[in-house]
């Protein structure tokens, strides 16, 4: 039961890391092509989506959906995890305008230390020497990807480091704060109610209607899978997967999101494979390998 439970939760992780990183194309397409936004795709998508997952909770018999106003205590801890996802994201749109997404992408890497660190204050524990491993892998294999080898190519900003760090720390914090709600309530109704709290509290800066993108089919498709796969399944597999794994695991193997992103980049916009990066996609797997062997052999 336990390995199944691990095998359980670093597929959920998986599942997220993919599906960020297959929306990371689609809303490249958006804002090069459409005449998006970051703010709107932040705003519009996480409202869309929050209201979608709960409607889809209901529908498959969710009789809670409510349950996040059910107290005081309840309503403030979603409340904080919808500002904590929306902050993370605005500050690491923020990141790429200051520097740039290769700069912004490889800060994310730090999550799982900043995750680490909390436990190691809490528990007095340190990370295995596997664990150890896993960051250097996934630090190295994601910074080899995005740069292809060549740190020249980073646009160093002492801004936007500062945005990438505030991002990861809350991409820390909304992986770590809403465990203990999540438990009590279930996924969907916390999920659900803060992607549309931190949606409608971005709304207030950037409402919809004075939005002025080019809709289309293919702009109304590819929107359309930001908010349902994207967004919907990769926040509901995030936040379901910390139920079965620590959420330095789950960081770890989140970054698999850039691969993702890269090699679907390959698939639809011909990019070409370097050798670096071949390398760096090896690390990054190599990290997810180390994470599923030391996590079975800890279970058993």
């Amino acid at each position: 039961m336990a390995s199944n439970k691990v095998a359980l939760g670093i597929s959920l992780a998986l599942g997220a890391a993919v599906s960020w990183g297959a929306m990371g194309i689609a809303a490249q397409y958006l804002l090069h092509y459409c005449r998006f936004e970051a703010i709107d795709l932040v705003s519009i998508r996480l409202v869309s989506a929050g209201i979608l997952l709960l409607l889809i909770y209901r529908i498959l018999g969710g009789t809670d959906v409510m349950s996040p106003f059910s107290s005081r205590w309840a309503f403030t801890q979603v409340a904080i995890a919808g500002v904590t996802i929306l902050g993370s994201q605005l500050t690491f749109m923020l990141s790429i305008k200051a520097a740039d997404a290769a700069l912004a992408t490889i800060l994310f890497t730090v999550i799982p230390l900043m995750c680490a660190g909390y436990y190691c204050a809490v528990d007095k524990k340190f990370p295995s020497p596997a664990i150890c491993l896993c960051f250097v892998l996934a630090s190295a294999g994601v910074a080899l990807v995005v740069t292809d080898g060549d740190f020249s190519k980073l646009n160093f900003s002492v801004v936007g480091l500062l945005w990438g760090l505030c991002s990861s720390a809350l991409c820390a914090l909304y992986s770590i704060q809403p465990q203990k709600v999540i438990k009590k309530l279930g996924v969907c109704p916390v999920v659900g109610w803060a992607m549309i709290i931190g949606g409608m509290v971005a709304c207030c800066f950037n409402p919809p209607w004075t939005l002025q993108v080019d809709w289309n089919l293919n702009s109304i498709a590819a929107f359309t899978f930001i908010v349902t796969i994207g967004t919907v399944l990769s926040f509901w597999c995030y936040l379901s997967s910390v139920k079965y794994l620590s959420a330095v695991l789950v960081s770890l193997i989140g970054c698999m999101e850039p691969v993702t992103a890269y090699i679907l980049s390959i698939m639809f916009y011909g990019k070409s494979v370097g050798l670096y990066e071949l390398l760096g996609i090896l690390f990054v797997f190599a990290n997810v390998m180390i994470i599923s062997v030391q996590s079975e052999e800890k279970k058993n």
